[in-house]
């Protein structure tokens, strides 16, 4: 397996509006990214999440990345989902099988998100 490190920046972030269900507030969320690193690149993104009482939340997204890995161009989609809490945020990932295209067809592999002093990274761990 090989590792790509790449920060992203969230040059769109548009909120759709509440939904509340016994508490929860379900809210959708478009998000389009700019990719810089081992990825360079741009994805759009469209993303669930649920605000629940006392600081905890959670997230599931999908997003289709169009770019360059590895010198390789093309495009794939990633899934992932996160959690908040006071214990902090966990994130996992996977490439959706089938879904790369281009240079990156049949790529395979997993994925985490990472926030550092406010700068976000996507750490994926692949083979093509």
């Amino acid at each position: 397996m090989s590792r790509a490190v790449a920060t992203f920046v969230n040059d769109v972030y548009e909120e759709g509006d509440a939904v509340e269900h016994d508490g929860v507030a379900l809210r959708r969320v478009h998000i389009e990214r700019s990719f810089s690193g081992d990825i360079e690149g741009r994805s759009t993104c469209e993303l669930t999440t649920s605000g629940l009482q006392r600081g905890m939340a959670a997230y599931v997204a999908i997003d289709v990345i169009s770019g360059t890995l590895d010198g390789r161009e093309g495009t794939f989609v990633l899934s992932h989902r996160g959690t908040v809490s006071s214990a902090g945020a966990v994130t996992a990932g996977e490439v959706v099988p089938g879904s790369g295209s281009g240079g990156l067809e049949g790529l395979e592999g997993s994925a985490e998100i990472a926030v550092e002093d406010g700068v976000h990274h996507l750490i994926l761990e692949y083979r093509v």
